[in-house]
């Protein structure tokens, strides 16, 4: 997956790498082989969030589980809380236009994701968006993202785990500035976006 992402980066002009949840791994990983001017998390984590055997578990469950798109009940309270109908909507547009096997290949990122991904020191800025009503990623993950990071900046949103989904104004008003304070709103950083 991370040599899927450096081929969609560009390789001379500045640009900011936002991940949200499972992504961040990915997006980790890919900014240290390609540092972006800045990188965005979004209700991610920068330690495996489970054991290892919890996810091959969930590998082995998602195969199965994942030919079928998830509940609403399920998506409402974990994913997007009371967002309106429309964000639930778009949540099932995009979830059945992605093949079963990829849903569940994530759990193959999870799997391959140790300290390696996360370990050493970032080339660019970081800003950690919060979700304040998470219920997928504990708020344990911004502790030890603070702790890899110290240099990061944490802008805490409240939304469930889809910050980017339910939040959308919110996050971008935090990314802006963001990147604002580093000054790279004037240089034209923004024309990629």
């Amino acid at each position: 997956m991370v040599d899927i992402v450096l081929s969609s980066l560009p390789e001379s002009k500045p640009y900011v790498l936002i991940a949200e949840s499972f992504s961040g791994p990915i997006a980790l990983r890919a900014s240290r082989l390609r540092a972006p001017t800045a990188l965005v998390l979004c209700a991610s984590f920068t330690k495996r969030p489970l054991p290892h055997l919890a996810i091959t578990a969930m590998r082995i469950i998602g195969s199965i589980v994942f030919r079928w798109p998830p509940p609403k009940w399920f998506v409402r309270r974990y994913l997007i809380g009371d967002a309106p109908d429309d964000v639930l909507s778009l949540f099932y547009s995009a979830i059945t236009a992605v093949s079963p096997h990829v849903l569940a290949g994530r759990f193959d990122v999870l799997r391959e994701f140790n300290d390696e991904y996360a370990s050493g020191k970032l080339e660019c800025p970081l800003l950690y968006l919060q979700a304040t009503k998470d219920r997928l990623v504990s708020s344990r993950n911004v502790r030890s993202v603070e702790r890899q990071y110290p240099d990061v900046r944490i802008e805490r949103i409240e939304s469930p785990h889809l910050v980017l989904q339910v939040q959308p104004q919110a996050a971008v008003r935090a990314i802006l500035g963001f990147l604002a304070r580093l000054s790279l709103v004037d240089q034209g950083i923004l024309e990629n976006c």
